[in-house]
């Protein structure tokens, strides 16, 4: 994940709170679709996303664990499956 720059096939948003949680050192995350609020371009399970805050800072990147479609329809919802998991979660500073 560390040289996926450039690789990506498509992009999520996080919202702060989300972004937080990922940030917090103390804890190991995924990234789940509750913390997101947008899913651009198209990817399929396997393919590695970058995730970006708000204001398009890049966060870091990650392996989907299932498709753009999935996730666009997830977005925001809680108590659903992993989009990235942390074992293939990485982010940058």
């Amino acid at each position: 994940m560390a040289n996926a720059r450039g690789l990506e096939r498509g992009a999520v948003t996080v919202n702060e709170c989300t972004q937080q949680l990922l940030r917090d050192q103390t804890k190991v995350m995924s990234l789940l679709p509750g913390g997101l609020t947008a899913v651009r371009g198209e990817f399929a399970k396997g393919d590695v996303i970058l995730i970006e805050t708000a204001n398009g800072d890049i966060m870091g990147y990650g392996r989907a664990e299932y498709g753009a479609a999935l996730a666009q329809e997830l977005l925001g919802q809680k108590n659903q499956p992993e989009l990235i998991h942390y074992n293939y979660l990485f982010l940058e500073g």
